[in-house]
């Protein structure tokens, strides 16, 4: 069993690790005007929010959609923020929690009336967030302390400007080296479910121990992984109609989650270290270039379609797009945009081709178009032959 009344997890160790973030109390009150702080570097601008009256269903398809789980909700005039509902709300309305009694209660079993209800029936009321003027500081310790997975930043009136989610921070961790392994700071305690288990059944585990997701043994091996998020797509992707017969919650509370676990199953080693695995959890494409190989990127921020996080002469460079324009592109294997010839006193780079590519063709068939992807570019070089080839540009790589 999983002791989820510790108070800090052994995976937040992570998040608490000294380091450049450590810099002490922020004074808000001493501000005048409202700067912006560490939180809106890192944050999402463009952020996905719904009104208090959109129903439940449509909130979860905008979810599925967007690829997100989690969405604001605001108030339609003026994007102040009223609450936020995310996939945990989602899986205590089928059937995990007091949520699901709006199902069996107010609208005796009939799950399409439920679900048809405003967002308000289900939304969390009372959100945590940040001001603009934030550190990264206090956005690490609010979600560690108060095990939050998003926050929403807002101005001193209010108004939402902005998300900022674990995956986020941690995609600002990975780059800090750290020789702590795997198992430094997984948890060893787990709860898993199996094959036949019903979607009623998993929901109830999740909201009572807090877990966004499951093993699913069989016989004692590893079968795959139940997610909030598959859940959250099995009733936004519309699935769960097609199946339904009567309407009644029984149907959509008995399918086994058999039925809903996702493609491949990523596993790691207790031994590595928790820098890889980060890169490679998020990770689902690299490839070397030669000189002026990120060009493709450079274009599509001078066409609006990508955002700088960092860019600079040095690198590694940072960069966020929408999957829709950057997939059409990692699929045609970015010819159009590969380098140029570099010449060395006893080696010529072909930069007119890309090499040691690395696509996760499961991963990319599972990203939605509106999906905001993470891009790196990178100024390193390979040893190959026993000589070293310098790359500019050379590794780069897209993540979620």
């Amino acid at each position: 069993m999983h002791n989820n009344d510790r108070s800090i997890k052994q995976a937040d160790k992570l998040l608490k690790m000294p380091g450049k973030m450590d810099r002490g109390p922020v004074d808000f009150k001493s501000h005048i005007v409202e700067n912006e702080g560490e939180v809106m570097a890192i944050a999402s601008h463009d952020v996905i929010s719904v009104p208090q009256t959109m129903s439940i269903q449509a909130a979860v398809e905008t979810m599925t959609e967007w690829g997100v789980r989690r969405l604001p909700v605001v108030d339609a005039g003026t994007r102040r923020i009223k609450g936020i509902i995310a996939s945990g709300d989602v899986i205590n309305f089928m059937g995990g929690g007091e949520k699901f009694r709006l199902v069996t209660v107010k609208h005796n079993g009939n799950f399409i009336a439920a679900v048809n209800e405003s967002v308000r029936e289900i939304m969390t009321g009372k959100v945590e967030t940040l001001a603009i003027s934030s550190s990264l500081a206090l956005a690490v310790s609010t979600i560690v302390t108060k095990k939050i997975g998003g926050l929403p930043v807002v101005d001193n009136e209010g108004v939402l400007r902005g998300i900022l989610t674990e995956r986020d921070v941690l995609k600002v961790l990975r780059n800090q080296k750290s020789t702590l392994l795997v198992e430094d700071i997984m948890s060893k305690n787990l709860r898993a479910t199996h094959p036949e288990c019903t979607i009623g059944n998993v929901t109830r585990s999740m909201s009572n121990y807090r877990f966004r997701r499951l093993p699913v043994v069989s016989d004692d091996v590893l079968y795959g992984i139940i997610t909030t998020t598959d859940i959250v797509r099995y009733l936004g992707s519309g699935k769960v109609f097609r199946e339904l017969i009567t309407g009644d919650a029984k149907e959509v509370m008995d399918v086994s989650v058999r039925e809903l676990i996702s493609g491949d199953l990523y596993t790691t080693t207790p031994e590595k270290n928790i820098n890889e695995d980060a890169s490679i959890a998020a990770s689902f494409a690299s490839w070397a270039t030669g000189l002026g190989g990120d060009q493709w990127i450079k274009d599509l921020v001078k066409a609006n379609n990508a955002q700088i996080l960092k860019e600079s002469c040095g690198y590694p460079n940072y960069y966020t797009a929408k999957a829709k324009y950057i997939i059409p592109l990692i699929i045609k294997d970015l010819t159009q945009y590969n380098g140029f010839f570099v010449i060395g006193e006893d080696y010529v780079l072909n930069g007119k081709k890309n090499w040691d590519i690395k696509l996760e063709k499961t991963k990319l068939a599972t990203i939605t178009p509106n999906k905001l992807l993470y891009i790196e570019t990178w100024d390193r070089a390979i040893v190959q032959s026993g000589y070293s080839q310098p790359l500019v540009n050379g590794i780069q790589g897209l993540a979620l």
